[in-house]
């Protein structure tokens, strides 16, 4: 699906250099709706309940790269230390909608469990990427 035909994004990044962190927002059209959204970066309930969103803001719009940094560190110090990464089960804080898990599970982990206090991070990865964790728990840790 084709994110830019359904929403545009407008990040406003000389403000956010102004705001704290957990007031950094950006403002999303919805084209199909003709509705416009202020949601706040950490608004995650918000951003998970939109199929796609936090993808097309974060990684589409802003550019993250931390799922493949993540992904690829542990990649180079498994093959540094000559671990099969078969032989690895993995605890993920933080898990959200399951990017990181993804990743992981392309370098042959055996298997990742998820963590993350955001009920509708679970709902999107049950959603969005339903074969990546072996076990999901909601938590407030």
């Amino acid at each position: 699906m084709n994110m830019d035909s359904i929403y545009s994004v407008c990040i406003l990044c000389n403000k956010t250099k102004e705001l704290s962190q957990d007031k950094e927002y950006c403002i999303v059209k919805d084209k199909e709706k003709q509705e416009t959204y202020k949601i706040g970066f950490h608004e995650y309930a918000k951003i998970y309940s939109i199929p796609g969103l936090y993808e097309y803001i974060f990684y589409d719009k802003l550019r993250c790269c931390s799922p493949e940094k993540v992904s690829s560190l542990l990649e180079r110090a498994i093959k540094a230390d000559s671990i099969d990464s078969s032989d690895l089960y993995v605890l993920e804080l933080g898990a959200g909608n399951g990017i990181v898990g993804e990743k992981l599970c392309k370098i042959g982990v055996r298997a990742v469990c998820g963590i993350d206090i955001e009920k509708l991070a679970e709902k999107a990865v049950k959603r969005d990427r339903p074969t990546v964790y072996e076990d999901y728990y909601v938590v407030d840790l």
